[in-house]
């Protein structure tokens, strides 16, 4: 505004704005990442709406479908739709920043060049007697949340298991392996035992042409390509 010689007044009131704007995203901020807000959300109640009014819909259902898979519905769809065109106001139209859309799939060598191959990974462990996995540091952390609202945990040991805790995604598959062993963790659907944790690689890999001789995967990051 100030390069394009706009009066001062005018100035000043968009700084104000600006400045009401950024309080009022503060103070929201705050009201979400509050316990309040936390316990005044229904989620089983939540999930029901967003399927029930077709926001997302489990893709394939007919055919039973795979866990973590959805289509938008036609309102997920129209949502979509307006977080991008408010996205694109914002950065192409005001910021006069440059669009592009690069592609799905990336070459193998540009990921491990990046590490992704190498260190994209999270800690599972599989049900012994079903096959069925679990990510290992999500395991650990509910059930020491559990252990610690159970009330049967000391004060004094209290923050040490609260230090397991948030140490829990930065442990080596050995050092996970034996806490899990240490806390006696099992399956939570069957109570049965755990493998010991395995590196699983969170991309999806696949064969770039007919030759099957050069790997890629969709890429794990949308500005990967950019």
């Amino acid at each position: 505004m100030k390069k394009a010689g706009a009066a001062p007044e005018k100035i000043q009131s968009a700084v104000d704005e600006l400045h009401t704007l950024r309080n009022d995203l503060a103070a929201a901020t705050v009201a979400l990442e509050s316990d309040e807000f936390e316990n005044s959300l229904n989620r089983k109640l939540f999930d029901e709406t967003v399927l029930r009014r077709m926001f997302v819909v489990p893709a394939f259902e007919i055919h039973g479908g795979v866990t973590g898979l959805f289509d938008l519905g036609p309102p997920g769809c129209a949502l979509k739709a307006n977080v991008v065109d408010m996205w694109r106001r914002h950065f192409v139209l005001e910021e006069k920043m440059l669009e592009m859309e690069c592609t799905c799939l990336t070459p193998e060598p540009v990921l491990k060049t990046s590490g992704h191959v190498d260190r994209f990974t999270d800690l599972m462990v599989k049900d012994i007697e079903t096959g069925d996995c679990y990510r290992a540091d999500k395991l650990l952390e509910d059930h020491i949340d559990a252990l610690l609202n159970g009330g049967t945990v000391a004060p004094t040991t209290a923050e040490e298991h609260r230090k397991v805790q948030r140490q829990a995604d930065a442990y080596s598959p050995e050092e996970l392996g034996n806490i899990l062993v240490e806390y006696a963790i099992t399956a939570p659907a069957t109570g049965n035992q755990l493998t010991a944790p395995f590196a699983f690689n969170l991309m999806f890999g696949t064969k770039i042409g007919p030759s099957g001789t050069l790997t890629g995967y969709l890429r794990p990051e949308t500005a990967q390509g950019l």
